[in-house]
């Protein structure tokens, strides 16, 4: 009896990770293509599109961790200021993005999208994603960056000098 409920809960644990994967891939869907199309984005068919944001959703959401745990990483062993690591973080993300888009782009051959729509397209986003987690997520992003903060320091940390230990 134990057991099923375990199985159950796995289950609909699940269950409900596939339904909101599916929700916001919908709604990346909907937002992506509107902004693309204003910028200039061209397509043979919709399903090239529905094609296009999955593969660059699920790529960037195996590889964008990565990129962030970099920044931070850079960030801490240098000890810079926000504005100095907010515009790291700005050039590895959108750089990150403007390389995946590119190459998603080139595999598909029913899209077809400009440099200038690619890049404009990554700093929207990247925009966008800052204010969405300034607006929704600030006291569970605080408390995220510090932990990943101290797991940085710890791994990559520096010896304190004579003058900061006393």
């Amino acid at each position: 009896m134990n057991e099923n409920k375990k199985v159950l809960s796995l289950f609909f644990g699940i269950a409900g990770l596939a339904v909101s994967f599916i929700i916001f891939f919908a709604i990346s869907v909907i937002i992506g293509a509107g902004i693309l199309n204003i910028l200039g984005f061209e397509y043979t068919a919709v399903s090239y599109v529905v094609f296009f944001f999955l593969i660059y959703t699920i790529a960037a959401f195996f590889v964008e961790p990565f990129v962030e745990a970099y920044v931070l990483a850079v960030t801490e062993m240098g000890r810079l200021n926000k504005f100095i690591s907010e515009s790291i973080g700005f050039i590895f993300c959108v750089g990150f993005d403007i390389i995946l888009i590119s190459l998603i782009e080139t595999m598909i051959d029913g899209i077809m999208i400009s440099d200038r729509t690619i890049v404009l397209f990554a700093m929207i986003t990247y925009v966008c994603g800052k204010i969405f987690e300034e607006i929704l997520y600030r006291d569970a992003v605080e408390e995220v960056v510090e932990k990943k903060s101290k797991k940085v320091k710890k791994a990559f940390g520096r010896k304190k000098s004579k003058s900061e230990e006393e």
